[in-house]
This record gives C-alpha cells, structure tokens and sequence, in this order.
C-alpha cells in the first residue's frame, strides 16, 4: 500500500517551491514516483526526495524531469532560480581562466560573443565576468552552467574573500591609544 504524500512547503524555499512543482506536475501526468523514475532513469527514492526538497535536483535531471512532465522549461527556470540561491549564499565564484575561450574554440565559434548569445547573457556582462572584473551574478553561473551543461566547479572558482573586518591602523600605536586625545 503506497504512503500518503508529505505535505509540501513550496513557501520554504526555490528548493521546496521546485519540488512542490514537480509533485504537481507528476500527479498531472497520472504518474507515480516510481514511474517517473524509471522513465527518467532514476530511483523512486530520489523522485520522493526530490519533491521534498530532501535533494537538490542535478542539471539532467532537471532537464529529464522537465521533458518527461511536459513542463516546457519551467522546471528548469525554478531549477535555476534554487540554484541562483545556493550561490547567493554561499562563496564569492569567479570564472576559471580561458573556460569562455575554451567553449569558444570548442563550439567553433569566431567571438566569445556566442558563448554569450548561446547561454542567453549579455556579451559585455561575459566578457568582465571572464576578465575577472566582475563577480557574476548567481543567475548568470546558474544560466552559464546550464546552457553549457557544465557543473559549477567546472566553469568557476571560489576566490579568496578580502579581509574588511579590521580598520586601518596607525603602525605601532595600540586600538585603545587611537581614541585618546
């Protein structure tokens, strides 16, 4: 006898809101989890987990998911949209060195300007995320690693973070002096 399903939170988050949307989705279909998976080459376990927002759904994943259900890119989008939050929050990222160079001579292409167009970004906005003169934005990693089916490790680095937290000092004078007048 199956279980009952777990009431869902799609509020929590873009994780639970993506997960929420592949339960619908699913029940639309008249599919069970164990369905699903197997079209999509998968475990009803990871289907469950999944929908609970217990796991965060792979790039192909996502893409089966959203081709089997018929979603026609909106699980992608809210795939992207939890992925863009998971590097909001975390590591300042910067572009590994030549990766736009790379897929520019990977793919054939003249310019790095249809690396840009490919991933649907802007080509200025590339060209200083590649230069390394602007952190980009976790839509843009997300949207670049999905249209090149890259992971993030792949195409980007963790950079150091800058020390800010201590003040500038006078050398050679004590925190409690500098007050003194």
């Amino acid at each position: 006898m199956p279980q009952p399903n777990r009431m869902l939170t799609p509020w929590a988050s873009p994780l639970h809101t993506f997960g929420a949307e592949v339960r619908r989705r699913r029940e639309a279909a008249g599919l069970s989890q164990e369905h699903l998976g197997r079209i999509t080459h998968h475990s009803a376990a990871l289907i469950g987990r999944i929908e609970k927002a217990e796991r965060r759904a792979s790039r192909a994943t996502t893409r089966a998911l959203d081709q089997t259900l018929g979603a026609d890119c909106a699980l992608i989008a809210l795939w992207e949209a939890a992925m863009a939050l998971k590097i909001h929050t975390g590591p300042r990222l910067g572009m590994r060195p030549g990766v736009a160079e790379d897929l520019r001579r990977d793919h054939g292409w003249g310019t790095v300007n249809a690396v840009a167009d490919h991933a649907g970004l802007e080509r200025n906005n590339l060209r200083l995320v590649a230069d390394g003169l602007r952190q980009p934005t976790a839509t843009f990693v997300a949207r670049f690693c999905m249209a090149y089916d890259l992971d993030i490790d792949q195409a980007f680095e963790i950079l150091p973070v800058p020390n800010t937290s201590e003040p500038d000092r006078i050398p050679d004078q004590e925190p409690d002096q500098a007050d003194e007048g």
